[in-house]
């Protein structure tokens, strides 16, 4: 009975199998574009909202690999951001700023977009993964929009002779090793209709979100920081149009033990860095067939 006692317990110790760990994630799908088109004698330029997140980490062994994807962001005066994937979670991606007569739903996602000044149009965001996006207004000659939603707040309304900023960013902790604040949303863009005073555009929220444009700078938005899932400013109108901003594209960070190594295929990029006993990656590219294996 001995014999078959030892035999039983080598069996069940799975000589050849690996030990478990656990792997920590964040990842967020691309943010939204801002917007500055004309109606009505303003400019429609709300905010882009971030992308959405989803974070929490699982038990997983040696030699498993995961798909990984990451979505690029939206487009000025386009709807579409696009989403990443980590294994099997695909967050939403961000919701466009406003502009007039656009459809219902159009500014909602992982945060929702700002709304434009003629309208009350700010998007929604996704329960658990982002904010909704602030309203805009017409107020004293100014069209002003609403910034974009962050990860971690909601847009800002416009107010003034401001356009709303967008909503801060989130700060994430993967187990125990902080790793940064991501998906900003995108500021609110401003209409000048008085000489004498000319408003500024929403500032960006933290975490990557662009500002908006403004006639006293007399520029562009900002874009959305690439690889933070941040809304792109909403652009700006004073006897000729400044652009909106292009949403920054989405991450995949991974926390795991520092006795591990994370390969990416061929079509993946990141980086990989050391703290205490973990080691962090950061996936900034990657679509199709691509994986993450761990060995």
């Amino acid at each position: 009975m001995s014999g078959f006692g030892y035999n039983v317990n080598g069996f069940g110790a799975f000589a050849n199998r690996s030990s478990p760990f656990t792997l920590a994630y964040v990842v967020l799908s691309g943010g939204g574009a801002g917007n500055d088109q004309i109606a009505s004698g303003y400019v429609n330029g709300g905010g882009g909202g971030a992308g959405g997140y989803i974070t929490g980490s699982f038990e997983t062994e040696k030699g498993t690999s995961f798909q990984v994807t990451i979505g690029s962001g939206g487009t000025r005066n386009n709807a579409n951001a696009n989403t990443s994937t980590f294994s099997s979670f695909t967050p939403v991606a961000g919701g466009a700023g406003g502009k007039a007569s656009q459809p219902s739903g159009y500014s909602d996602g992982g945060s929702g977009g700002g709304g434009s000044p003629s309208a009350s149009n700010q998007g929604s965001g996704t329960s658990g993964q982002g904010t909704n996006g602030g309203s805009g207004t017409v107020t004293n000659g100014y069209g002003l929009a609403g910034g974009g939603g962050g990860a971690q707040y909601s847009g800002g309304s416009g107010t003034y002779y401001y356009g709303g900023a967008g909503g801060g960013g989130k700060s994430f902790t993967l187990s125990g090793v902080s790793v940064g604040q991501f998906g900003g949303g995108g500021g609110g863009g401003v209409t000048g209709n008085v000489l004498i005073y000319a408003g500024s555009g929403g500032a960006g929220g933290a975490g990557g979100g662009g500002r908006g444009g403004g006639p006293t700078s007399g520029t562009a938005a900002q874009d959305g920081t690439a690889n933070t899932g941040g809304g792109g400013g909403g652009g700006s109108y004073y006897n000729q149009t400044f652009q909106a901003g292009d949403g920054g594209s989405g991450v995949i960070i991974l926390v795991y033990p520092n006795t591990l190594t994370a390969s990416l295929s061929a079509g993946a990029s990141g980086s990989t860095s050391t703290s205490g006993d973990y080691k962090i990656t950061t996936i900034t590219a990657g679509g199709g067939s691509d994986t993450v294996t761990f060995g």
